[in-house]
């Protein structure tokens, strides 16, 4: 049976990149941060593809959950720290405990629970390194789908119109297809 978190972690070991990626944000102490969304689709999407370069990230996803402090301020403050450990990327830094208020829904009660309300399965996955350099995730709906190359909604986003929309809004959006020309985009 295939180990889909083993390969992640043989890919990000074989790029010094991704590592450092992961350790910028363990370096962060006053929060537990995780790298997820873009980050781990694209990785295992070049992969997957046999890509001879990695594709270039718009941002890297960096996700924590702090239902006691809603404001961007601390988003920010993260990201300017982040800048300063490694400054050739373009942090995206996001509390989920204040995505609810995006989504006009009661507070999420994880990050795993946040991550389960995203749009498309192979975007719920995060990473990061625990401090003895050992690998942690979250995959809330598994990796089958983006091992597979099958973009499809989540569950949640199946249910509910609104949700539905902003699905359909972000395969359009992305362009996912041109990079990656072997996925499989459920458009429903």
């Amino acid at each position: 049976m295939v180990n889909h978190e083993e390969i992640i972690i043989r890919i990000i070991n074989n790029n010094k990149q991704y590592l450092a990626y992961l350790q910028a944000i363990r370096s962060y102490t006053q929060e537990t941060l995780w790298i997820g969304g873009g980050f781990i689709r694209t990785i295992v999407w070049d992969y997957v593809h046999e890509h001879k370069y990695p594709t270039e990230f718009i941002d890297i996803d960096v996700f924590y959950y702090q239902p006691n402090y809603l404001q961007k301020e601390k988003d920010l403050e993260i990201e300017i720290y982040l800048h300063t450990v490694y400054p050739n990327a373009h942090w995206s830094v996001k509390n989920q405990a204040r995505m609810h208020i995006h989504n006009n829904e009661k507070q999420y009660e994880s990050l795993e629970e946040a991550l389960r309300k995203f749009p498309d399965t192979a975007s719920t996955i995060a990473v990061r390194l625990h401090k003895d350099d050992s690998f942690l995730f979250i995959a809330p709906y598994g990796y089958k789908d983006l091992f597979n190359l099958d973009v499809k909604p989540t569950p949640i986003c199946l249910q509910s119109k609104t949700y539905l929309s902003k699905y359909r809004q972000r395969i359009i959006e992305k362009g996912w297809e041109k990079k990656w020309q072997n996925l499989k985009i459920y458009h429903i």
